[in-house]
């Protein structure tokens, strides 16, 4: 079995720098002792993959990972996942070996249908290892509905760099077909995981749903009498709110967590984790 042995993630007021990222990584990997030749994987996932060098080779060096494979993840806000199952993939039987996985959250102002939506800006890190502690990692599923691609683009608002609206094509039926697909679709996903994987919906002690608009919309559709409001960290939610799981003091062992990770275009992905 792999754990998501422990977790950093910090909120900040401006987009993160390389410092910041490198910072994070550093802070949560000198916290758990891990050796550095231990660490023989590096992922850093978001959309904001401009940097030269790519950031994970940057958080490698800064952690002397000297032998460490670099990559870069981009699946926009499904990313987080993908990270931990190639990082899981990688380790595979090594009990030695470590993964860190990175993200950051880089957001200025964002509009949808004209309206801000909530967001944060952000660093986070995950330490990924065959070694029991933390959250168990029990299952990772992944399932695509390619129909919606192109629907959705991200432009700068009324020539303004520093604001970014979602640019939306609502003028025929594949608008209305798309918003009622990203509920049902990632509702589909969520309850077929779960029932190949013997749980049950009403097992789930937390719920981490990406988020976005439709958030209160697949509670509903899941039967779930929760209140969900957590600022779009982009490929970092996830993480975040596993994070602020954790710190609240509200996971207990053996709870069973279901998150739910939801990509334009579209790409649902679910973890399924139990507390140890």
């Amino acid at each position: 079995m792999t754990w998501i042995n422990s977790i950093q993630t910090t909120i900040l007021e401006n987009p993160p720098s390389i410092e910041d990222r490198t910072s994070v990584a550093k802070g949560l990997v000198t916290k758990a002792g891990v050796i550095p030749k231990n660490i023989s994987v590096v992922l850093s996932t978001g959309i904001d993959i401009f940097l030269q060098p790519s950031d994970s080779v940057a958080i490698a060096s800064e952690l002397e990972a000297e032998d460490a494979l670099c990559a870069t993840v981009n699946n926009s806000c499904a990313s987080m996942s993908a990270a931990i199952e190639l990082a899981m993939h990688k380790i595979k039987e090594q009990p030695d070996e470590i993964a860190i996985v990175t993200s950051s959250s880089v957001f200025n102002d964002i509009f949808r249908d004209d309206k801000p939506v909530s967001y944060a800006n952000g660093v986070g890190a995950a330490i990924i290892s065959n070694n029991k502690g933390g959250l168990k990692i029990e299952k990772i599923a992944h399932r695509k509905n390619a129909s919606f691609f192109g629907l959705k683009i991200i432009a700068p608002m009324d020539g303004n760099p520093n604001k970014l609206t979602f640019k939306e094509n609502k003028s025929n039926a594949l608008w209305r077909s798309y918003r009622q697909e990203a509920i049902n679709f990632p509702v589909e996903v969520i309850k077929d995981t779960l029932s190949e994987h013997g749980w049950s919906i009403k097992e789930i002690d937390h719920w981490v749903l990406h988020s976005s608009e439709l958030t209160q919309s697949w509670a509903s559709a899941l039967g779930l009498n929760i209140e969900l409001g957590h600022p779009n960290m982009g490929a970092l939610t996830s993480l975040a709110q596993l994070d602020n799981l954790i710190v609240s003091g509200a996971l207990m062992p053996k709870n069973k967590i279901a998150v739910l990770e939801l990509a334009l275009g579209m790409s649902v992905d679910i973890v399924l984790l139990e507390s140890e």
